[in-house]
């Protein structure tokens, strides 16, 4: 017997007779290399451009398409560095710190913020976005991506003039020393590159990708001074030619309707830029509240006791914020780990608490307030960084205008 309300099903393990479905769809793919418009990789200041054509029926990719960087490490002067005594080491997540903030536009249309806030945003994907092996082997390839050691995020490690590998990315100091050439090679942390729908052709990509000064991307002994040295540069972009009959078919569409590209955007925020790109200890938070128009989302506030061991609840709000609380899934913090340097409150703000899904929700507008309190005076400038996403939607028209709802 079955339950009166239940419906019969099969098993795939009895679809015998059938075979996976033919994608045919696409007539041809490739990856082009793309150099820099002009000559400026000898600079440290001047930013750097890619002009991408949209000739031809080809489409483009954009989640498949890769920055290669050959670079190597100097001295401020530009002379090379001497072993594993030299006074210089990058920060983490090397690749994407050289770069303030990468401009896009299409067809003439900018559609990035301009925050200048770019390696923040890299920095937190990747740390927030993959797993801790992930991190310690593809990511250490591409990016040079090394854990910060918790406590010593700000410590650069050095005595006199020596390098003295204690506390800090001893790996990372190492990989550069001698000023070898280093490859470097990865996706760009732009939201339009993080959805997978091509771009038509007729639109024209074009980035510019501006520099960061070497005192932020760079740490180095007191009365030192390092940089890094492009020597190449390219942009590995995917192209992929529908069939006639798609592409005929997507005209067809064009005619009456726009192309759409739902985007997660981000806006990173923050008081202040620091030196260099790290987190700062948080012992002395004893109290986080965030309210919308006045009312707050918890009935009760994030209040930490991190010298007392008491702050699970705003450790669990990674997890929470993230929709894996539960999950066999963890980022690469431990709770020892967040309050020395890893201090993050992640905040879903939707009614399902489901924002992590590929789907939108309901447009909300307002003032966001977030309350900090410390247990003691604060001593120093602290920088206060905010990372949030949005729900917004980019439009290619038949005549290959864009419009965008932000």
């Amino acid at each position: 017997m079955m339950h009166r309300e239940s419906c019969v099903c099969g098993m795939d393990n009895l679809e015998l007779f059938q075979v996976p479905p033919t994608n045919v769809a696409l007539e041809e793919s490739k990856w082009i290399e793309y150099y820099p418009v002009s000559s400026t990789l000898n600079s440290d200041t001047a930013p750097i451009e890619f002009d991408i054509k949209g000739q031809g029926d080809e489409y483009l990719d954009l989640s498949q398409t890769y920055l290669q960087v050959v670079c190597k490490f100097t001295k401020g002067d530009g002379t090379n560095l001497t072993g594993n005594h030299s006074t210089s080491t990058p920060i983490n997540n090397i690749l994407h710190s050289l770069f303030t903030e990468i401009d896009v536009s299409l067809n003439g249309k900018i559609v990035t913020p301009g925050t200048d806030t770019y390696p923040y945003k890299a920095y937190l994907e990747k740390l927030l976005s993959y797993k801790p092996r992930t991190l310690e082997t593809q990511m250490r390839a591409c990016t040079l991506w090394e854990k910060d050691t918790p406590g010593h995020m700000d410590e650069v490690g050095l005595d006199a003039a020596v390098f003295a590998p204690v506390e800090l990315d001893v790996e990372g100091h190492q990989s550069v020393a001698d000023s070898v050439r280093k490859v470097l090679i990865d996706r760009l942390h732009i939201d339009l590159f993080q959805q997978e729908k091509f771009i038509p052709n007729g639109v024209d990509l074009r980035l510019r990708f501006n520099r960061a000064k070497p005192q932020f991307y760079m740490m180095t002994a007191i009365g030192s001074s390092g940089k890094v040295v492009i020597l190449n540069m390219l942009l590995w972009v995917r192209k992929v030619k529908p069939t006639p009959t798609v592409l005929n078919a997507i005209n067809q569409r064009l005619n009456s309707e726009t192309a759409k590209y739902p985007l997660r955007r981000v806006e990173v925020k923050t008081f202040t830029i620091p030196r260099e790109l790290s987190l700062r200890s948080n012992e002395r938070v004893k109290k986080l509240e965030v309210s919308i128009n006045g009312e707050t989302i918890s009935t009760r506030p994030y209040e930490p006791d991190f010298q007392g061991g008491l702050y699970l609840r705003s450790y669990l709000s990674l997890y929470q914020g993230l929709g894996k609380l539960g999950e066999d899934w963890a980022p690469d913090i431990t709770l020892e780990e967040y309050k020395n340097g890893y201090t993050l409150w992640c905040i879903d703000f939707t009614k399902d608490q489901e924002a992590q899904l590929n789907k939108f929700h309901l447009i909300e507008t307002g003032n966001l307030r977030i309350e900090v309190q410390f247990g003691q005076n604060v001593q120093q400038t602290l920088n206060c960084l905010v990372y949030a996403e949005f729900d917004n939607l980019l439009e290619i028209n038949k005549q290959r205008e864009v419009n965008i709802d932000y």
